[in-house]
Parts: structure tokens; C-alpha cells; sequence
């Protein structure tokens, strides 16, 4: 059984291989900025924030207008007629795919939550830059 330390030649160390690789490691960044600077950003990126999911409401809105369509009886009720109520349905589940598709895009075109830690990178590296890093704090 062979050693693998040993050079292959009996010879010096300098004849091996290395046996270090070169490691790359992304470690985790502090972003350091004031709390007013932090609260600006958030109240900026809010919305963007909670337009990812901003297509839920419309969906779950979306399914049960389906389901209600497709498998009611529909009957005179209010003083409207059968026909003018299954046209009412018809017509809120067109407004909620509009709504649907609306909501689906403004999502998709939204940043995602590291994009928009970048741009808060990119704005303190360039306020830092201006401003020496005793008055960030």
C-alpha cells in the first residue's frame, strides 16, 4: 500500500503534486447603512415586495367563479332573471382573469429579493464612496 505523501519518485517535496486545491468560498456580506437609509429602501421596495404574490388573491377569486359557472342551477333571485344572473357570473370571471393577468405580469416583471439587495449594495458602495464610512453609521 502506497503512501499517497510520498513523492512517486522518492524524490523532494518540490516533485509532488500539490496536494492544496484552490477553494472558492462566497461568504455572507454585512450591508452596514443607517436605519433611515434601511427604512427608505423598505418603504421603496414594499411594493415590489409584496407583488410577488400579488397574483394569489385573483386565482383563488378565479376557481370557485369556475366551479359556481359550470355546476349551478341558475334561478330567479332579486328580481333578476336565470339567465341575467349566469351573465353576472360570466362577467366577474372575466373581470378576475384581467385581474388575473394583470397581477400574473406585475409579478413576473417585479425584482426578486436579491436584485433588489444588489441595488441597495450598489446605492450604499456609491453613497459610500462620497460619504467616509464614520458618517454611515
Amino acid at each position: 500500500m502506497r503512501d499517497e505523501n510520498i513523492p512517486p519518485d522518492g524524490g523532494t517535496v518540490d516533485s509532488m503534486r500539490p496536494l492544496t486545491q484552490d477553494i472558492y468560498l462566497e461568504l455572507p456580506t454585512m450591508i452596514r447603512c443607517s436605519e433611515e437609509k434601511l427604512k427608505n429602501w423598505l418603504q421603496k421596495y414594499k411594493k415590489q415586495l409584496e407583488s410577488k404574490q400579488s397574483w394569489k388573491t385573483p386565482l383563488a377569486t378565479l376557481i370557485p367563479l369556475i366551479f359556481t359557472l359550470l355546476t349551478s342551477t341558475f334561478k330567479d333571485v332579486f328580481g333578476f332573471k336565470a339567465g341575467q344572473v349566469k351573465i353576472f357570473c360570466f362577467a366577474a370571471i372575466c373581470v378576475v382573469i384581467i385581474w388575473l393577468i394583470k397581477s400574473g405580469w406585475t409579478s413576473y416583471k417585479s425584482k426578486s429579493l436579491d436584485e433588489m439587495i444588489n441595488e441597495l449594495k450598489g446605492d450604499l458602495h456609491r453613497v459610500s464612496e462620497l460619504v467616509p464610512s464614520e458618517d454611515l453609521r
